[in-house]
């Protein structure tokens, strides 16, 4: 097939960064967490999730402040989530971030949930 000028132009974006996709992501996890038919939490998006970036889940899922609202849903859904995110780490992004001038309510969601 022939490609346009728009596909050449496009550029790869994380589904945590992605304008809705985050939004998705975060929704499902959250209606997943409410649900009281899945108090095991197996195989739950927020559990697959958890699975696929554990270790990792600061620099792969909240490298954004999009993907801070969808690690926030992860840590209110799962103990295993919120147990490996450190406070301090998440303030330090949000000095970065207003450094930056960039957004920090995301990130201010996650402090929020790893409070409680």
């Amino acid at each position: 097939g022939s490609t346009t000028a728009a596909d050449q132009n496009t550029t790869t974006m994380s589904m945590f960064e992605h304008p809705i996709g985050h939004l998705s992501l975060k929704n499902i996890i959250l209606n997943e967490s409410a649900s009281s038919s899945n108090t095991k939490r197996e195989n739950s998006l927020s559990s697959e999730v958890y699975l696929r970036y554990k270790g990792k889940l600061v620099e792969k899922i909240a490298s954004s402040n999009r993907g801070a609202f969808v690690l926030a849903a992860m840590a209110e859904a799962d103990d295993n989530a919120r147990k490996e995110i450190s406070i301090n780490e998440i303030k330090k992004l949000i000095q970065v971030c207003k450094k930056d001038k960039k957004p920090v309510a995301g990130f201010e969601a996650l402090l929020k949930v790893l409070k409680k």
